[in-house]
């Protein structure tokens, strides 16, 4: 366990090497500002301006270039000093976070090293690909911007074969679902396969499982279309929490891992489970309409059980 003022100039002096490479040096000696509940130290430069926000048990990293008019939010993880398992090592990796965030965001070099860090404002270029801006995040009723790279597809089997590498024992269960019903279908799948291992991670508070879920999970509602937003939210979060018993816990710990994104629309899954008729609700959730085959999936089954039968 490691003291919060101490942690945190223990992050500084890591990530210093890059921020340089960046052209960035820390406001007022890298002193710690104190709003509130929330502390906050603030790198700037020609470049643009990285803040580090702590409030809570949550650390956000916000950047932003010149011409913009709003902070981007690179990332947000869990910085709970008073954890028995918070060690240099967790420390670590979380300045490795940082660094690699903001390195892509000003397109330079990670350093690692602060023995190796270059001249202020001389990191190593990287190629323009690799250097462009991320976008910023439209609120969860604003229309679906371009994907990052227009090459990957963020849709449910996606999502899934995602979630099958970071809980290996469910590999396969993608074959048995498409078994079962002649096609694959998300709302099954991630409520009979996923649901329950999602919560347990959760509830687990394993930082590094958490951290490549909730990647996944921030980067598919981001981009994701509806359908694919809809398992992030409702199906694998909000629902499961709002029907927890300690589900104002269970929402308050999830909220420190979701960006800005994902983290109102969760909050409003929740919010609509335990509102109003909240049994009607739930019973619709977990009843819905049983799947039929179009006429054009039934033709095709057909005709390639003849097709089998020919041989």
């Amino acid at each position: 366990m490691i003291e919060k003022t101490e942690a945190i100039n223990g992050l500084l002096k890591a990530v210093s090497a890059t921020m340089g490479a960046a052209g960035l040096s820390a406001e007022d000696n890298g002193k710690i500002k104190e709003v509130g509940d929330l502390q906050s130290v603030t790198y700037s430069g020609d470049a643009g301006t990285v803040r580090l926000e702590f409030e809570g048990i949550a650390m956000r990293v916000l950047a932003s270039k010149p011409d913009d008019k709003e902070f981007h939010e690179l990332s947000t993880t869990l910085f709970e000093t008073g954890a028995e398992d918070f060690d240099a090592k967790e420390l670590r990796s979380i300045a490795n976070d940082v660094i690699e965030s903001a390195a892509k965001f000003f397109g330079v070099t990670p350093v690692y090293d602060d023995a190796k860090a270059p001249a202020k404002g001389k990191g190593k270029q990287q190629p323009a690909k690799k250097a462009q801006q991320p976008e910023k995040k439209p609120a969860p009723s604003a229309g679906r911007k371009k994907k990052h790279n227009p090459n990957e597809e963020y849709d449910a089997m996606d999502l899934a074969n995602r979630l099958e590498a970071i809980y290996p024992e469910t590999r396969g269960k993608i074959d048995e679902n498409m078994d079962k019903y002649g096609r694959f279908l998300p709302e099954e799948y991630f409520q009979e396969v996923m649901a329950d291992r999602v919560m347990k991670t959760i509830r687990s508070k394993d930082r590094q499982t958490l951290k490549r879920l909730f990647k996944a999970f921030n980067l598919f509602y981001d981009e994701g279309e509806k359908d694919t937003q809809s398992l992030v939210a409702v199906s694998l979060l909000g629902f499961q929490i709002s029907q927890a018993e300690d589900s104002a816990e269970l929402l308050e710990y999830v909220d420190t891992w979701c960006n800005d994104t994902l983290r109102p629309a969760v909050d409003k899954v929740v919010w609509y489970f335990q509102s109003g008729n909240k049994r009607k609700k739930v019973r619709q959730y977990l009843n819905p309409k049983p799947y039929k085959p179009s006429a054009k999936e039934r033709a095709q089954k057909n005709a390639l059980q003849s097709l089998n039968g020919s041989k």
